[in-house]
This record gives C-alpha cells, sequence and structure tokens, in this order.
C-alpha cells in the first residue's frame, strides 16, 4: 500500500512524515490523517527504515552519548535462574523477612506497611528479568514530578505510577553511562553532591529491607531523603527550557508553585517519597555503579550486574545515571513511585493532570510540543517524533498490553 503524498516524501530532500501510532491497524481513512501521518507500506517511511538502517540507530540525539554497547539480554537459561534466585531483597531465601523488627518505623504505619508490602510483591514479580533499585527523597519531589508531567506529555512517559528524576538534557552528553561517571567522580571536590552529578545521576540502595551505610528504605521512607529545596526561580528555568518566553515561564512557575502547595508536595510531616526502580539486568553495569557513601567506587561488588545477579545476600549503595535513553523507555527501565503520605499518593494522579493543564501554554498544541520537545532533546527532533498529545497514546497502552495498569 502507498500514496503519492508518501511517493514525493519518499525522495531526497523531502521531510519523511511521523509514522501513525496504530500502523497496520488504524482505521482513520481521512484524507486529513493519511496526509499528516505515514503508514506501512507509504514511500516515504520505507525511505526512513533503509536511512535508519544505513546511519545505526537513530532513536534520538540520546541514543548516540553513549560509546558503551548495549550488553546482550539474559538467555533463557539465565532467566530461569534468576526466578530460581527469587526477589533480590530477600536472597538467599529465608535470609530476611517483612517483620515488624525488620520494618522499624514502617511496621507501625498502615499505609507505609501497605506501600512495602507492595514494592516486595513488584521485585518478586519481576526478578527474573529485572534487577531493582531504591531512591528515596522529600523535596525533591516538585522537580520531580513536574519532570514527569512533560515527560508524559511529549515522551510518553507513564507519569500516573512515577515521577521523573531527570529529563533535560544538559550534561548527558558528557557523562553518558556508569563508566564516565566512575571516572569523573574524583575530579569534583564535592563528589556525589557536585551539580554536575545531580543533573545526570541520582543515589540509590539495592535492598528494600536491609541496612544501608547511608540510606536504609525502612528507616527514610517516612520523612524522605534531604536534598536542596527547588524554588521557583529552578522551576521557571525548567518551564523556560521548553522553549517558553521568560516572562510567560515566569507566570507559569508561580502556578506551579502554588499548586505544589495545595497537594502538600515537598511538606514537612509525611514528607518521604520512594521510587522503585527496575531496570533491565543485562543493562545495569551500563548505567549503575557499586558505591560507598558519596559516590565512592565499591570495588568488592563489581561489576554490580554479577552481584545483582547473585545469591545474595545483595545489599549497599549505587550510583546511577539516570540517561533518557534507558528511562524513557519502558523495555529497559520501569519505575513505580510511593509516598508516605497517603492522601498525597492517592492524588497523584490528580497532580499530573492539573500540572499539564498549567502547562498548556508550553505542551498544548502540535507547535508548542515540537518546540518544548527540541528544548529538551538539545538538538533537532528525530523522525520517529510525534507531536500529538502523547498521553492519549498511554491510556491505551494498558488494554493494548492485556495489562490492568503499568508494567
Amino acid at each position: 500500500r502507498g500514496d503519492s503524498q508518501g511517493e514525493n516524501r519518499g525522495r531526497a530532500g523531502v521531510a519523511p512524515r511521523p509514522p501513525c501510532r496504530f500502523g497496520e491497524g488504524c482505521s482513520d481513512k481521512s484524507s486529513g490523517h493519511r496526509k499528516k501521518y505515514a503508514h506501512p507500506g507509504d514511500a516515504d517511511l520505507k525511505a526512513e527504515a533503509k536511512r535508519v538502517e544505513r546511519q545505526g540507530d537513530c532513536r534520538s540525539v540520546w541514543a548516540k552519548d553513549s560509546a558503551v554497547p548495549d550488553p546482550e539480554p539474559l538467555t533463557p537459561e539465565q532467566i530461569k535462574e534468576q526466578a530460581t534466585l527469587g526477589a533480590q531483597t530477600l536472597r538467599p531465601r529465608g535470609s530476611i523477612s517483612m517483620d515488624d523488627a525488620t520494618l522499624g518505623a514502617v511496621a507501625g504505619d498502615a499505609h507505609a506497611r501497605h506501600c512495602f508490602e507492595q514494592m516486595m510483591t513488584n521485585e518478586k514479580r519481576m526478578c527474573k528479568e529485572w534487577a531493582v533499585f531504591y531512591h528515596s527523597y522529600n523535596t525533591a519531589a516538585v522537580l520531580y514530578e513536574l519532570q514527569a508531567a512533560v515527560a508524559s506529555v511529549l515522551f510518553r512517559f507513564q507519569s500516573t505510577y512515577a515521577t521523573l528524576p531527570r529529563l533535560l538534557r544538559g550534561n548527558f552528553p558528557m557523562i553518558p553511562d556508569a563508566r564516565t561517571l566512575e571516572k569523573m567522580w574524583p575530579t569534583w571536590p564535592e563528589k556525589d553532591h557536585s551539580p554536575i552529578f545531580k543533573s545526570v545521576a541520582i543515589c540509590a540502595t539495592t535492598s528494600l529491607l536491609r541496612k544501608d551505610p547511608e540510606a536504609t528504605p525502612t528507616a527514610w521512607f517516612l520523612k524522605g531523603y534531604a536534598a536542596s529545596v527547588p524554588d521557583t526561580a529552578l522551576i521557571q528555568s525548567l518551564v523556560a527550557s521548553c522553549g517558553v518566553e521568560a516572562s510567560l515561564a515566569g507566570t507559569l512557575a508561580t502556578k506551579i508553585q502554588a499548586t505544589f502547595v495545595k497537594f502538600n508536595v515537598g511538606a514537612k510531616g509525611r514528607a518521604g517519597h520512594m521510587l522503585q526502580i527496575f531496570m533491565k539486568r543485562h543493562l545495569v553495569d551500563k548505567y549503575v555503579y557499586a558505591a560507598l557513601p558519596y559516590g565512592v567506587p565499591d570495588s568488592s561488588r563489581a561489576p554490580l550486574g554479577k552481584h545483582l545477579n547473585g545469591p545474595g545476600p545483595i545489599v549497599g549503595q549505587v550510583r546511577m545515571v539516570v540517561h533518557p535513553s534507558a528511562f524513557l523507555r519502558a523495555t529497559r527501565t520501569r519505575v513505580y513511585c510511593y509516598s508516605a503520605d497517603p492522601e498525597y499518593h492517592k492524588r497523584r494522579a490528580e497532580l499530573q493532570d492539573t500540572l499539564t493543564d498549567i502547562l498548556a501554554p508550553a505542551l498544548g498544541s502540535d507547535e508548542a510540543r515540537i518546540r518544548a520537545a527540541r528544548g529538551i532533546f538539545g538538538a533537532e527532533l528525530p523522525a520517529w517524533y510525534s507531536s500529538e498529545d502523547q498521553r492519549s497514546v498511554i491510556k491505551s497502552m494498558p488494554r493494548q498490553r492485556g495489562l490492568s495498569k503499568w508494567q
């Protein structure tokens, strides 16, 4: 199947149309839709496929950041072995349990206990192919939520289920992977408190229950691990990076800050949040390295991927490069967010909807979304990018996968 529009665009010098997300299953036969989007069989889609094949992975400017190739995925035999070993936190089997003594402050809090039980259920369900990490935070929720809202509209990020710690391209070309991060770390006097580190990486731990040298999840879940408090100027800078003029960015930042106050984001008291981060096991050593406090490399657990695939016990810190080429792709990384405040926990989806409504001047039209995506990519957009609001695609994904919810 082909059309004259596709034939013209398939010739040199004519930009290809973005592909229709429904592919062969598209039921929209209108001339407007067919003119705007390419479909299987159209000449421009064939030409683009040939171009990508010649030039390698052109999915985004981010994909070319790292010189480290993706390792081979686990074999069926290795996957079977991981299933036998079981949940990462509980290895070796029978060595630790979720009793009151282990849960500590979490044990007497019904909501917190439920969150930990759910996180453990996730570990057991996903242990075959996914390693897991835990990242505790509090005031940083302001930026994490805002970045998740932007990414949900532009890049199909599932913000209903998780926040997003990093988004802007920034220093990722300089530090695209764990190997580079580990080499750069000694050059920073502030170590993992360096602004450069904070722009590309996060600290995390490898066990939900075992004592960590710095941030044991059971000890920090309710209050969250402290960081600097994002102010309106920082929010304005993030909004401005989406291509919004400074005056409008200031207005939107003020509204966003007021929304965070309304939803009690980053407030004192039960201010803790936990990201449960699942990463495909074969990708761990590309993006994560074993660490001691302050980011000092821990050679006793290197390579980290081998340690996490072992029989346990598994415990200790890591430093993780939150590269968009991994964190915006559900085939590579999947994230759940849990909040200590039960009311806030229930209202996260409402918060995300409110944020995207406020951001309408920056994200509310095809033209605005293209401008915002260019600002975040830091370059021209790749051929696969689609300017439609990606939340509509997100809503259809669980049904397409036959799932009741994300992941």
